[in-house]
C-alpha cells in the first residue's frame, strides 16, 4: 500500500466533512428557516422536503454515474467532476439569502446532490488504496480524518455563529467551508491512482446505453446477489436513522430545548471529537473481530442515545447524548463501507456503490419529510424524535441476518 495514496484518500474525508457535517446539518437548516423562510410555521416541513429531493436525486443518479464510471474506467474523473460541482454550489449558498426561497432550495438541492454522488464515487476508490485485510482500518482512518475536518470547520465558522444566524456576516461561513473543501480535496485529485480492473470493453458511442443496461441488469438479477440486497436494506435503515437525526438535531435543540446556536455548535464539536479515537480504534479491531459485531453494538447505542434525546430537558443531557453518538457515528458508517467493499465484485464497484448511495439517499427522502410532517401535524418535536428509534431497531435486525 502506498502511504501517500492512503493519506490523500483520507484527506478527502477531512475535506468533505467540512461540508457534510456542517452545511446541511448546522449552517443551512438554521439559515433556511430563519432567513430564507423568515421563521415560517411550515419551515420544518419545507426543509425536510428540500433535503429529501436533494438526496433522492443523488440516489437515483448515483448508480448510473457509477456504472458509467466502471464501464468507461473513469471513476476518479467522475469523482473530481462532482466534487468540483459541490464546491461551487457551496460558494453559491452564500447568495441564497438574497434570492427567492425556490431558487435558494434549488441551489441547495444541486449542491447536496453533487456532494452525495461524489461521496459514493470516493467510497468506491477505497479498494484502490487498501488491501482486503485492512479495509476496516483504512476506512476508519478516513472517517476519523473526517471528524477532525468537521471540528476545524466548525471552529472556523464559530465566530460567525456567535453573531447569530440573521447577522449580515453569516453568509461568509459558506465561503469559508467552500475554500476548506476545495483546498483539502486537491491531494485526492492528484495522488490517488486508479487501478486497472477487468471490465468488458465498450465502444465510446455505446457507453451511455451500456451504463443504463448494466444498472437494469443488476436490478433484474438481484436474486444472484441476495446477500448484497440484504446489506443494502440494512444500510438503508441505518442511514435513515442517522440522516434524520443529524438533519434535525439542530432544529430540535433550538426549538424544543431552547439551546443557543453556539451551544449547538459545541454539541457538534463534542460528537466529532469523541468520534475521532473511537473510529480509529474500532476500525483497527473490526478487521479482526468482524464488521457485524461492531455495527450491531453501534445500533444499540444509537437507540439508547435517541431515547435519551427524546426526553432530554437539560443541556447536560444533550452533551451526554453527543458523547454517545460520537462513540458510534463514525464506527457504524466506516464499518459499513468496509463491509460493502469486501462483498462486491471489483468490476462493478462504482455501480454497486451507486446502489449503496441509492439506499442511503432514498432513506433521506422518507425520514426527514416524515419527521417534519409529524412535527407540523402534532406540534411536538419530541414525538417526531421518538419515531427515529424504529429505524435503528430494524437496521439492527437486518444486519444481524446479513452475511459477512
Amino acid at each position: 500500500m502506498d502511504r501517500k495514496e492512503i493519506w490523500s484518500w483520507s484527506l478527502y474525508d477531512f475535506a468533505n466533512s467540512a461540508y457534510g457535517s456542517i452545511v446541511p446539518v448546522l449552517l443551512f437548516p438554521l439559515f433556511y428557516k430563519a432567513v430564507i423562510l423568515n421563521n415560517s410555521s411550515n419551515a420544518d416541513l419545507w426543509w425536510g422536503i428540500t433535503v429529501g429531493i436533494s438526496v433522492l436525486l443523488a440516489g437515483l443518479i448515483a448508480p448510473i454515474v457509477g456504472a458509467f464510471s466502471d464501464i468507461n474506467r473513469k471513476r476518479k474523473t467522475s469523482f473530481i467532476l462532482f466534487t468540483i460541482t459541490a464546491i461551487i454550489g457551496t460558494f453559491l449558498l452564500a447568495t441564497t439569502g438574497m434570492v427567492s426561497p425556490i431558487l435558494a432550495s434549488i441551489i441547495f438541492i444541486l449542491t447536496n446532490m453533487s456532494f452525495g454522488i461524489a461521496l459514493g464515487l470516493y467510497d468506491s476508490l477505497l479498494s484502490h488504496v487498501s488491501k482486503k485485510e485492512t479495509l476496516g482500518k483504512i476506512s476508519g482512518l478516513g472517517y476519523a480524518m473526517g471528524y477532525v475536518g468537521a471540528i476545524i470547520g466548525t471552529l472556523l465558522v464559530y465566530p460567525l455563529l456567535k453573531q447569530g444566524v440573521g447577522s449580515p456576516e453569516f453568509w461568509i461561513s459558506f465561503i469559508i467551508i467552500g475554500v476548506f473543501y476545495f483546498i483539502f480535496s486537491i491531494p485526492s485529485f492528484c495522488f490517488i491512482k486508479e487501478n486497472e480492473f477487468d471490465h468488458e470493453k465498450v465502444e465510446k458511442s455505446k457507453i451511455y446505453t451500456s451504463s443504463f443496461r448494466s444498472v437494469i441488469s443488476t436490478i433484474k438479477n438481484w436474486r444472484d446477489n441476495k446477500h448484497i440486497l440484504l446489506f443494502l436494506l440494512a444500510f438503508y435503515f441505518l442511514t435513515e436513522g442517522i440522516v434524520t437525526l443529524t438533519y434535525f438535531i439542530s432544529l430540535y435543540a433550538a426549538t424544543t430545548l431552547k439551546i443557543t446556536t453556539t451551544q449547538i455548535a459545541i454539541v457538534f464539536i463534542i460528537t466529532q471529537f469523541v468520534s475521532i479515537p473511537s473510529t480509529i480504534i474500532l476500525g483497527r479491531y473490526s478487521d479482526k473481530i468482524g464488521y457485524r459485531k461492531v455495527i450491531i453494538s453501534s445500533l444499540f447505542i444509537f437507540t439508547i442515545a435517541t431515547i435519551l434525546l427524546s426526553f432530554a430537558k437539560t443541556l447536560t443531557m444533550v452533551y451526554l447524548v453527543a458523547i454517545l453518538i460520537g462513540l458510534v457515528l463514525g464506527v457504524a458508517q466506516s464499518n459499513s463501507r468496509a463491509w460493502f467493499t469486501k462483498i462486491i465484485p471489483e468490476e462493478k464497484r462504482s455501480e454497486l456503490f451507486g446502489f449503496n448511495a441509492l439506499a442511503s439517499k432514498i432513506s433521506a427522502t422518507i425520514g426527514p419529510p416524515l419527521f417534519g410532517l409529524i412535527s407540523v401535524a402534532t406540534g411536538k418535536l419530541r414525538l417526531a424524535m421518538i419515531s427515529i428509534i424504529i429505524y435503528f431497531v430494524i437496521a439492527l435486525i437486518l444486519f444481524y441476518k446479513a452475511k459477512e
